[in-house]
């Protein structure tokens, strides 16, 4: 399928779905985190998750990513 395509249906997706995140219920000692939609374990995030590790022990971190 063609990547514009694609990039079209994930951002159809994800506005659909973004609504639905207000819904969730909230934990404050609990962080996601995650960079490039899930493809990488780097950047910014990446920097702030060891951080937060290091920092606040207490609070608990996830990255999430794709699945291949």
């Amino acid at each position: 399928m063609n990547t514009r395509i694609l990039w079209i249906l994930q951002n159809i997706k994800d506005a659909a779905l973004a609504p639905l995140v207000c819904l969730m219920p909230r934990n404050k000692k609990k962080i996601l985190f995650g960079a490039w939609a899930g493809r990488q374990f780097s950047d910014n995030s990446k920097y702030f998750l060891f951080a937060i590790q290091k920092h606040c022990p207490q609070m608990e971190c996830y990255w999430i990513g794709e699945v291949h």
